[in-house]
């Protein structure tokens, strides 16, 4: 029966899983209407693998998401145990690779579906205006926030990236009313209150944002047309080298948004947990880390590419006080004339 095998497949084990527990939680259906829903879900998924086996295969390559596959998940699916049945879908494969919908990769069995459409960018159409938001420490005298705008703040701990977030909260929200997010990883709702009653110059009640707890799948919450803020991504073990793809998913999300990215950075270290990878998608990078020898905090600018014409921010620095784990001093920003790299 074709509905046993594709439930041994992780696409369809999702797609059953999220039709059963919206059903569970449907407040007014029945038990026998839910019943009969669910039936309706597995003839669904039974009509949908009717035909040839070069239909079936077609069907299946189109069901899965976009990426590599090996035709043992196909001949698990289908039951295909035979030599001649193997065969065939060797065959079907490399006729699919011919219409270009799928390419053979070097791993003996293994395929990547190809993505052949095209998103244009219209921008003949496109306005050229900014959005409206004003960034701490002045940043707005040489950055230009446009939409789908990804900046990434990366701090030594304590170095001052959730004050710098709550700064930006605090200077945007009558600007965005409701349309600002903010994805904490380390803090519960006592200590949220506790650090926004710090703010000597606003009520605490003034304060208009949503926050939501978040350690994971950052591109499912993002909102597409609204201020994300995640303080912060946490990278642990072998994490390390997805924390890059994790900021592309956000941007593939992103619309008319925009991406505030908190990311943890060891003393000394260029970028932050996730390295190169980090800054790619990045329009503004930003590093923030104390200096014991001037005790102050100093505040690096790695990347900048949407900056105000007739400027130039990447590789400056400032100097900056914070006092009682919210009120900023910030220095002048200036050229950084020391050893350190930078990316423009």
């Amino acid at each position: 029966m074709i509905t046993e095998k594709a439930l041994r497949d992780e696409f369809y084990q999702v797609y059953v899983l999220q039709e059963i527990e919206k059903l569970m939680r449907h407040p007014t259906m029945s038990n026998q209407d839910k019943l009969r829903k669910m039936r309706a879900v597995f003839s669904q998924i039974e009509n949908k693998y009717e035909g040839t086996l070069s239909q079936k295969v077609r069907q299946w390559i189109e069901d899965s998401a976009p990426g590599k596959f090996c035709s043992w998940q196909i001949e698990k699916f289908f039951d295909l145990k035979t030599e001649n049945e193997k065969k065939n879908l060797h065959t079907i494969l490399k006729r699919e690779e011919t219409k270009g919908r799928i390419m053979h990769e070097k791993t003996v069995g293994s395929w990547r579906k190809l993505e052949n459409d095209l998103t244009v960018v219209d921008w003949k159409a496109a306005t050229g205006e900014t959005l409206n938001v004003e960034w701490p420490f002045e940043i707005n005298k040489y950055f230009r926030t446009f939409p789908k705008t990804i900046a990434v703040f990366s701090g030594t701990p304590d170095a001052g990236k959730t004050a710098f977030f709550f700064e930006f909260i605090k200077r945007n929200q009558k600007r965005w009313g409701d349309k600002i997010h903010y994805f904490c990883s380390d803090m519960g709702a006592d200590e949220m209150k506790d650090r926004l009653l710090m703010h000597e110059d606003i009520d605490v009640d003034d304060w208009n944002f949503y926050c939501y707890e978040r350690e994971g799948n950052f591109a499912d919450c993002t909102q597409p047309d609204d201020i994300n803020i995640y303080d912060f991504i946490e990278v642990h073990g072998d994490d390390f080298p997805y924390v890059g793809r994790w900021i592309k998913e956000i941007w593939h999300k992103l619309n008319r948004g925009i991406a505030l990215i908190g990311l943890q950075k060891m003393w000394g270290a260029t970028l932050g947990r996730g390295g190169l990878g980090t800054i790619e998608k990045a329009r503004l990078y930003i590093t923030t880390e104390f200096d014991k020898e001037k005790q102050c905090g100093v505040m690096r600018v790695e990347k900048c590419k949407s900056k105000v014409r007739g400027t130039n921010f990447t590789g400056y620095i400032n100097e900056f006080k914070l006092y009682d784990g919210w009120k900023f001093h910030p220095g002048m920003w200036h050229p950084d004339y020391g050893d350190t790299k930078s990316f423009a």
